[in-house]
């Protein structure tokens, strides 16, 4: 999924870095430099409720798109309280075009 989106998003010419694990994206060097984040709700390790709450204590605020195939996962980060809310939740599979579309909305918001 990882690399489809990175196709995806490279034929849109938008850049992307993509990381195994949310634990991997946190150890980059430069958090603060991400214009938006995509994150599955299901990763191993940390997921991305819990990754959107790190980065959220942590004071760091980027624009995050989820996608889950999960439906309960999917309304429980759509509705969460945290600051870290994502501007956009997609099940898989989902529209390409709406994707985008959703993507350059996160990063006119950045």
């Amino acid at each position: 999924m990882r690399e489809a989106i990175r196709d995806l998003l490279s034929s849109a010419e938008l850049r992307s870095q993509g990381f195994r694990t949310a634990e991997s994206f946190l150890r980059s060097k430069s958090l603060r430099r991400f214009a938006c984040l995509i994150v599955d709700a299901q990763l191993p390790g940390m997921g991305g409720s819990a990754l959107c709450e790190h980065l959220s204590s942590r004071g760091i605020a980027i624009p995050t798109i989820v996608i889950s195939a999960d439906e309960e996962g999917r309304r429980g980060l759509s509705t969460g309280r945290s600051p870290q809310r994502p501007v956009a939740v997609f099940a898989k599979p989902f529209d390409g075009t709406k994707f985008l579309r959703a993507v350059r909305a996160a990063l006119r918001s950045a």
